[in-house]
């Protein structure tokens, strides 16, 4: 699945598991095809199997916090 931008990414999201992903001011998310969001444990559950079916590739880091490809 090809997304344009973070928000369509984020948008998607959204609608598959009512859950909105943060896209922040950090400086990690700087980069126009990386998304640096914080996606807690009870969501991670949600999230991240969604995320492998439509394998879109994301990378856990510090804590909660994921790289998420688009």
């Amino acid at each position: 699945m090809n997304f344009k931008n973070k928000t369509e990414l984020i948008r998607f999201v959204k609608n598959q598991t009512n859950i909105e992903l943060d896209n922040d001011k950090n400086i990690l998310n700087n980069k126009r095809k990386i998304l640096y969001t914080s996606i807690n444990i009870t969501n991670s559950y949600k999230i991240l199997p969604l995320l492998k079916k439509h394998n879109i590739h994301y990378e856990s880091h510090v804590g909660d916090n994921y790289f998420i490809c688009i």
